[in-house]
């Protein structure tokens, strides 16, 4: 018979060594059969080497079958000592959410409880070891970042000028932390940033409703009365923003301006349009809502904003208008009264 070393699979008998026939008949053989923990797998015939191979991806516990292949083929006693009990060496590992570690032939890159075959100091014991692996994740710190408009914060690795999500992943020691800032911007109130004053004449200036003002000239008035044009400067405080204000001042008396400070958009046929009166020609009109979002534009010759914001009409209240009209620039605020 020929000589045939194989272990089993769970997709069937594997060779491991195949040998022609060599062995005579009415002779008897000794066959003895090593296997040591590190994979060596070592087959003697009357004390003569004739397998030596290694299979390192079976080391767990097997048995042994001698068999023949014919009717006159005997085997005498066969004795070998199994493995002993194996130890487990228990070990304890972190890593960072991420990253992975080879244990036991695969790569772990979640928490829990791993083992692996290891070799050991003689052919009867296989050690194995237990690694508890513990994933640890990046500590999270959420922040919330006020601006006032205009302002900008720094956000981890940038300044942030606009509302939004920023997130950011700062290395130390350990896993790291990532600091997500939620910044927000207050919203301010429109100002009124433009006047026109005749000469001869004085004109009360105010920016709007604010907390506080701090003018040029040291008054914390809520307005300032002034006679001659020119650019006057502000510190108001809105909420917890302050901010400078610089208000113009044109001197412009033309008798063909009037610019109404309320109207009513109710269809009773009076006051029911905004815009400019006695007879100005075309002029640009926007209108802007007290958070300075446009709401109405248009070129207008004869009646203006009609009180609706699209196809609605638009919420009681002061807005701020802009109008172009030859090349003079108007601005201020009207009442809308429902």
């Amino acid at each position: 018979p020929e000589l045939i070393f194989c272990k089993g699979t769970p997709q069937g008998e594997e060779i491991l060594f195949q040998e022609a026939p060599t062995f005579g008949l009415g002779e008897w053989y000794k066959v003895t059969v090593e296997r040591f923990c590190d994979g060596h797998i070592h087959v003697w015939i009357n004390d003569d080497l004739r397998v030596d191979l290694s299979d390192f991806d079976h080391l767990e516990r097997g048995g042994i079958l001698l068999r023949g292949w014919a009717s006159g083929t005997y085997l005498d006693e066969v004795y070998f000592e199994p493995f002993q009990a194996a130890e487990i060496a228990i070990f304890q590992d972190t890593i960072c959410q991420g990253d992975s570690l080879l244990v036991g032939g695969i790569f772990a890159r979640e928490s829990g409880v791993y083992y692996d075959t290891i070799s050991a100091q003689n052919q009867f014991c296989v050690e194995v070891a237990q690694v508890d692996l513990t994933v640890l994740a990046p500590d999270t710190i959420t922040l919330i970042a006020d601006l006032c408009w205009g302002d900008s914060a720094w956000v981890g690795d940038r300044f942030a000028k606009t509302p939004g999500r920023y997130v950011f992943h700062e290395d130390d020691d350990g896993c790291g932390v990532v600091n997500i800032y939620e910044v927000v911007v207050r919203i301010t109130t429109v100002a009124q940033d433009s006047f026109i004053v005749c000469p001869g004449t004085a004109v009360e200036i105010s920016p709007g409703d604010f907390l506080a003002f701090l003018w040029e000239d040291g008054s914390t008035d809520n307005s300032l009365v002034v006679t001659t044009p020119g650019q006057y400067q502000v510190q108001v405080i809105d909420g917890f923003c302050d901010r400078m204000i610089s208000i113009s001042v044109y001197s412009d008396c033309n008798d063909d301006i009037a610019i109404p400070t309320a109207f009513t958009p109710n269809g009773d046929g009076v006051n029911d349009f905004f815009g400019m009166v006695i007879n100005p020609g075309t002029y640009n009109l926007m209108i802007f809502d007290r958070w300075g979002s446009l709401v109405f534009q248009a070129d207008v010759d004869g009646e203006g904003w009609d009180g609706k914001i699209g196809s609605d009409l638009a919420t009681g209240g002061v807005y701020v208008y802009q109008i172009m009209w030859s090349e003079t620039l108007l601005s201020g605020v009207v009442n809308l009264v429902r």
